[in-house]
């Protein structure tokens, strides 16, 4: 129909036909939004049903990411001081092995839970012993969540754990999250004081997008820089190939920081040795190491907080560039340097 509108001009209205109309209600009825339409994922299924909210994604990035939560994890216990060597295997089946020399995961039963302590922490979200502040089992921890080691057995189409601590060998084999044997134990001979963890897993083909792949160079650079923060941890990198020699890296830097500073600055000018500091207060210990170099012109700050990088920088960033800036202009005025 015909109304007149604006000027004069008629305009035409037009009504919705029956059938979009019903088409309309039945998709209202279809969509319905009820208790029945809400559902309930078991454990590690949520991880499984949307794996880019944990690892990022499911390319390369995601793939590796499961090598860092793994390690991650061993650093820690390098960390709280009872781990002195990692060593990271990429092995020709496509799987991936970190194993520590530190105190094992526990696996005794959990009290709540009601099984052992390994079987716990593969496969509940926010299970580990980094929440609890002072009584916690680590004053130090970069994998604060409870996810990263749950989260790798979900995305993984198998994986196998190893815990030697109190003179036994424990262990037990899961499949996409699930166990699928219990947690067996054998004790070790009397003269071996071995202890640590060793997780190994296999990526899931269902998950991941692209080949079954890790790059050597991209997990030694993550590796190389945890070998520069905690001078006392000596990390191995191995890649087995069929038909091809072995590549083999040992990463370990008593230096520390002032070693990566001047590893960072190998191709430039530096005009001094590296400045090297450390401070702790109110439980915080800050570590930091300085260069200035006569050919750079730009400034290259790296922060991390508890060996796990801050790409977007933070306090402890800000802080340091405001008393550094402070610091060299009082300096410079004292010095009659400036005017």
């Amino acid at each position: 129909a015909a109304v007149p509108g604006r000027n004069g001009v008629a305009v035409r209205a037009f009504m919705a036909s029956t059938a979009a109309s019903d088409a309309m209600q039945e998709k209202r009825v279809a969509g319905e939004y009820t208790a029945a339409n809400v559902q309930v994922l078991e454990a590690l299924d949520g991880v499984r049903k949307r794996p880019g909210m944990y690892i990022g994604s499911t390319g390369p990035r995601g793939l590796h990411h499961l090598v860092y939560e793994i390690l991650d994890n061993a650093v820690d216990e390098a960390q709280a001081g009872y781990a002195t060597e990692i060593n990271v295997v990429f092995h020709d089946d496509n799987s991936v092995s970190v194993t520590d020399n530190g105190r094992g995961i526990p696996t005794d039963i959990h009290p709540q839970t009601k099984k052992s302590c390994v079987e716990t922490v593969l496969t509940l979200m926010h299970a580990g012993g980094k929440f609890g502040g002072s009584t916690s089992s680590y004053s130090v921890a970069g994998g604060l969540h409870g996810v990263g080691l749950s989260v790798v057995n979900a995305l993984s189409e198998a994986l196998e754990v190893t815990v030697c601590r109190d003179g036994k060998e424990y262990r037990q084999h899961y499949s996409r999250g699930k166990p699928l044997t219990t947690l067996s134990s054998t004790t070790l001979p009397d003269e071996s004081s071995r202890q640590g963890s060793c997780i190994r897993f296999w990526p899931d083909k269902e998950i991941f997008t692209t080949t079954i792949e890790f790059d050597f160079s991209t997990i030694s650079s993550r590796i190389r820089e945890l070998a520069f923060l905690n001078p006392e941890l000596t990390i191995t990198l191995t890649k087995e190939e069929q038909d091809a020699q072995v590549q083999h890296n040992e990463y370990c830097y008593a230096g520390g920081l002032v070693e990566y500073v001047a590893w960072l600055n190998n191709d430039k000018k530096p005009l001094h040795d590296p400045i090297a500091f450390r401070k702790e207060l109110d439980g915080i210990i800050v570590d930091v190491s300085l260069q200035w170099c006569s050919d750079s012109y730009s400034d290259t700050v790296l922060g991390y907080a508890n060996s796990i990088r801050t790409v977007d920088g933070g306090t402890h960033i800000e802080g340091l560039k405001t008393s550094l800036t402070r610091t060299i202009n009082s300096f410079a005025k004292k010095s009659k340097i400036m005017k």
